[in-house]
């Protein structure tokens, strides 16, 4: 059968955290060792990087920049390319261009639609969220060959054509649960308003002054200015929540065994790695019900409405005394997304 010529266009690509750049790495990888050869093209300023598979491609500087900077790139490599892949939202246009200028066939991953949850992103700014939903209104416009939904909650979001392949889990996420005295939740990811991280630190003050005390770590991703709020929102709280900044994804197992429950407070979520991750461990888990977040639920969960405080609270109670749901565990694995991607890939040629 054909090995294939696939190019990917995302504004993000590790060493950058996040849930795009780990679904297209993943990907990637499970590409590449079926003998197709994948390009990526991504934000940044650095030499081309070769390896068995192809070539990473860092240009246009910034997220913001990447749009029109990447363009000569992506015209370059989108010439000899059989698929184009891209997702939302600053890689959309220029691999929505490479793709109709050179006539090839082009596939659009959709993670999560805010429309007006950008309300959430930009809390304050009511002009911003408008332009921002308008311009997402905009994106999905463009024509592109398939888009594919991550979850069924962003399917039914999308209100166009679409199919729903989920994302999968890393196999390293297999440690043995870790004993110990006392009670710790755990709450990991960027500092981003859609995660919900100021709606949590806000409920947390409510809880530990109402007479919680029990310990909460955060292992967050973020720049100096999202650090200092942080740290000034948990001043009075500081006895009971540590911080712990920017760890390995190697390391990350073992910190999410060490906790007995994480916490998902999102506003506004597509699929969430935090969650499937920690399931995928056997952690029980306290999940908002944003976007995909009941969709995924397995295992030991607890489900409290998104924005709420005192549902929050009354869930991490109930949570300390042991009182979960439980519902079958969800598989999500990366091999399955690889055969289901490689096999629209052939269909779309």
């Amino acid at each position: 059968m054909k090995k294939l010529r696939i190019l990917f266009v995302a504004e993000h690509y590790p060493p950058h955290v996040g849930g795009v750049e780990t679904f297209f790495f993943e990907l990637r990888k499970r590409l590449v060792a079926r003998g197709h050869h994948v390009d990526v093209i991504t934000s940044g300023n650095s030499p081309v990087e070769h390896d068995e598979g192809g070539a990473i491609y860092r240009v246009g500087g910034g997220q913001h920049s990447f749009t029109f900077l990447s363009i000569p790139t992506v015209l370059k490599l989108a010439k000899r390319a059989d698929i184009i892949h891209t997702t939302m939202y600053n890689a959309a246009v220029p691999a929505w261009i490479g793709a109709k200028i050179h006539g090839k066939r082009s596939v659009l991953s959709v993670h999560e639609v805010l429309g007006p949850d950008f309300a959430h992103v930009f809390k304050g700014r009511a002009l911003k969220a408008r332009i921002f939903e308008f311009l997402e209104r905009a994106l999905l416009c463009l024509n592109f060959d398939h888009t594919v939904a991550v979850s069924k909650a962003t399917q039914k979001k999308l209100k166009r054509k679409s199919s729903v392949i989920y994302h999968g889990i890393d196999s390293s996420f297999n440690e043995a649960r870790v004993e110990h005295e006392g009670f710790e939740f755990l709450y990991f990811g960027r500092i981003a308003a859609n995660k919900g991280i100021w709606f949590l630190l806000e409920s947390l003050k409510e809880f530990y002054v109402n007479g919680g005390r029990t310990k909460f770590k955060l292992l967050l991703s973020g720049n100096v200015a999202d650090f200092a709020k942080v740290e000034k929102l948990i001043s009075g709280i500081s006895n009971f929540v540590t911080i712990k900044r920017s760890i390995s994804r190697a390391d990350l197992p073992a910190e999410i065994a060490a906790a007995d429950a994480v916490v998902v407070p999102s506003l506004a979520e597509g699929f969430c790695f935090s969650a499937a991750e920690a399931m995928a461990m056997d952690v029980p888990v306290i999940l908002s019900d944003a976007g995909s977040l009941p969709e995924i639920a397995g295992g030991k969960h607890l489900i409290f409405k998104s924005g709420d405080k005192t549902a929050l609270i009354e869930a991490m109670n109930k949570a300390v005394n042991g009182e979960w749901n439980e519902c079958e565990k969800k598989n999500f694995s990366w091999d399955k997304a690889a055969d289901e991607f490689e096999e629209l890939y052939r269909s779309l040629l």
